[in-house]
């Protein structure tokens, strides 16, 4: 992501299915440099809290971030707070985190943040 210039136009970017691992957490820091981001889906790659914890680092400040398709992606209860932390700094519209650790479902019930829908 690092070859992504700050001012390109890229709106979405599907990487479902990219074999993206817990280890990928550097390469999706580089999201920071998507500055027009509103579409991410990052689903069935198994990135794990650790990959999250990465990709939440990169995309703080994207406040046009509206959806985040997370689905299958080996996430745990230990990314709850790392979503909520997330969705504070860009009101997400869409969260999926469907066919995760079925805790997760738990932790999202309840947010009263999200303007749309949370996808389970």
């Amino acid at each position: 992501m690092e070859g992504l210039k700050p001012q390109t136009k890229l709106r979405t970017l599907w990487l479902g299915y990219c074999n993206l691992s817990t280890k990928s957490g550097p390469i999706l820091r580089g999201l920071k440099n998507i500055n027009n981001l509103e579409d991410l889906n990052l689903s069935s790659n198994p990135i794990g809290d650790d990959g999250l914890e990465g990709l939440t680092e990169g995309l703080k400040s994207k406040t046009k971030l509206r959806t985040l398709g997370l689905r299958e992606c080996n996430l745990s209860t230990k990314s709850g707070p790392m979503l909520r932390d997330l969705n504070n700094n860009i009101k997400l519209e869409v969260l999926d985190v469907s066919d995760n650790d079925p805790s997760l479902h738990d932790l999202t019930t309840d947010w009263k943040c999200f303007k749309s829908r949370i996808l389970k």
